[in-house]
């Protein structure tokens, strides 16, 4: 069955056991792509992990027992990032169970995460 051939089926709404079979037999083919495809990543995709774990080390090194906010860590670090990519790597370490967020007043400002190392 070709691909125009499974698409006039559904549209029709003639779902034939052909038609299952070849979308069976697709979605297989597309699940080894995509396994394949997270097996080997792109070199790009590994250096800017590589990158990312560097600058987790970085901002957590960073961190101390005393609450520390997004923008503090950045101009502690130094890095050429963002500060959303920051806030990014300090919600990733929360997660990981290696800082923990706490509510930090700034002034003008209000309420802001504050991150703290465990």
């Amino acid at each position: 069955m070709k691909n125009r051939d499974f698409l006039e089926t559904v549209a029709n709404g003639t779902i034939t056991e052909e038609a299952i079979e070849y979308a069976k037999a697709a979605l297989e083919k597309l699940d080894a792509t995509n396994a394949k495809k997270r097996e080997n990543p792109p070199k790009a995709v590994k250096e800017k992990r590589a990158e990312n774990e560097i600058l987790k080390e970085k901002v957590y090194a960073v961190l101390t027992e005393n609450p520390t906010i997004a923008a503090d860590v950045l101009t502690a670090v130094g890095e050429n990032v963002t500060v959303q990519k920051i806030g990014y790597i300090l919600r990733a370490l929360v997660a990981d169970g290696k800082a923990e967020a706490v509510a930090v007043k700034v002034p003008t400002k209000g309420l802001q995460n504050g991150y703290i190392r465990i």
